[in-house]
């Protein structure tokens, strides 16, 4: 931090040359390195966000504020700063009050403010301010060509974005006619441009919603298959047990032989099911309490975000972005979980199937009875369990793509975005300063 307050009070230092009335277009190349320096100083500061970021940020801007009066390059950079130090509205004022300097327009500063606007979903204001902007540029005899129609392909893309992310009838009602004053204002000369915009973001837009259909897709085609392996499991059991159905066709004498050896088995392969099942039962549970306990979590978080400020909103929204995440890896496992409980009651309905046919032909040769093992009503009770739980979850299928991949399609910082570093470039080139590295 020394190295920054030395660097700062030798520009401070320079800057007392400058004149104290003078106006940035007044400015000198030397003088305007000089500023650019001290901007840089703050933007460097700013988006490191140490601990002490915002205080020496804000004693940089007092200082700026003196020296630049009026420059809005200068208020525009301190408002980038404020939204990397995540204080929104305070960066929002920043911009508001760039784009209220004297002189020419300062387009940067106007197309942040009506984008915290939007992403604040103030869009009664973010409107107000897109009509204000778009009646500026057709006025605006400083604007050559290329830049009336950058701004105008702008615009367009505002619109698209706010178009593919509005949830509510009133809000598109707002938008259409939003839109009819906007296209009116620009007329048949630039409404090119303007579309051009919104099918740039319409275009980015569809890209999104096939990298969904493509990953839905997969991620059916996944469970299709895991499906017919199911099947195909249960179709070799059934096989397996006609096949040994015809080999039990002995002799009384055989038979008699066959009972302790098969019973001894029958009970060693019933006891390691069991224990497997136990395990798999276990891991369950677990699954459905962890799963249990991030819905919770996720709606404790909904309400908070009912009275929390957009700053906070958007953390609480990331938050449940991550939790969502995580629960969707707890379903998958507990899915997987299920998936192995189903093999598991397989192979015992398989046993016990193979060890009733076996008693009823011992029954038959010998006319004894034997009493079938209580073991086998205990895995029919779990089997009846697994095909209502199996069927609860088909009756209720689980997104087969993460909740965060969708909600990006329906955000608007998604098709229109403030590239903090890039606009930081752009202000330092401004005044003639090499770009800083992140």
């Amino acid at each position: 931090m020394g190295t920054a307050v030395t660097a700062s009070t030798r520009i401070i230092c320079g800057l007392l040359m400058l004149s104290a009335s003078a106006s940035s277009s007044d400015l000198t190349p030397a003088q305007q390195t000089l500023l650019g320096q001290q901007v840089a100083e703050m933007f460097q500061i700013g988006f490191a966000r140490g601990p002490k970021a915002n205080a020496d940020v804000q004693r940089l801007y007092q200082s700026l504020s003196k020296d630049a009066a009026d420059d809005p390059r200068v208020d525009y950079a301190h408002g980038l700063v404020l939204w990397r130090l995540m204080k929104n509205k305070e960066a929002q004022a920043e911009f508001a009050l760039a784009t209220k300097r004297k002189g020419t327009p300062y387009w940067p500063a106007w197309q942040a403010l009506i984008w915290t606007h939007f992403v604040a979903k103030d869009y009664d204001a973010g409107y107000a301010r897109l009509t204000e902007l778009t009646k500026l540029i057709l006025k605006s005899d400083e604007l050559v060509d290329q830049d009336r129609e950058d701004q105008v392909h702008w615009i367009g893309r505002v619109m698209a974005a706010l178009y593919l992310t509005i949830e509510s009838n009133q809000g598109r009602e707002t938008w259409l006619q939003t839109e009819k004053k906007l296209t009116d204002l620009l007329g048949p000369d630039s409404t090119d441009d303007y579309n051009r915009g919104k099918a740039e973001v319409n275009a980015r837009h569809t890209d999104i919603e096939d990298d969904i259909r493509q990953t839905r897709e997969k991620a059916q085609k996944q469970q299709a298959e895991q499906l017919e392996k199911k099947q195909s499991r249960v179709q070799k059991n059934l096989n397996d047990v006609k096949e040994k159905r015809e080999n039990l066709k002995k002799t009384a004498e055989e038979m008699k032989e066959a009972l302790a050896e098969h019973t001894a088995t029958y009970q060693k392969q019933m006891t390691r099911l069991e224990k497997d099942y136990g395990f798999v039962e276990r891991r369950s549970a677990v699954l459905i309490s962890s799963m249990a306990a991030l819905d919770q979590e996720v709606a404790l978080l909904q309400q908070r975000k009912k009275t929390a400020n957009n700053n906070t909103a958007n953390q609480i929204d990331q938050a449940i972005s991550q939790i969502q995440s995580q629960r969707f890896l707890y379903n998958a496992e507990f899915m997987k979980s299920m998936t192995a409980a189903d093999q598991i009651a397989a192979n015992a309905r398989s046993l016990t199937q193979e060890r009733a046919e076996f008693l009823e032909q011992y029954q038959k040769v010998t006319g004894e009875i034997v009493q079938e093992d209580a073991g086998a009503e205990k895995w029919n009770e779990r089997t009846q369990k697994q095909a209502a739980q199996l069927k609860k979850a088909q009756a209720n299928p689980k997104p087969v793509i993460p909740a965060g991949k969708i909600q990006i399609a329906k955000t608007f910082r998604t098709y229109v975005d403030l590239d903090l570093y890039a606009e930081r470039t752009k202000v330092l080139e401004s005044f003639g300063v090499e770009s800083l590295s992140k």
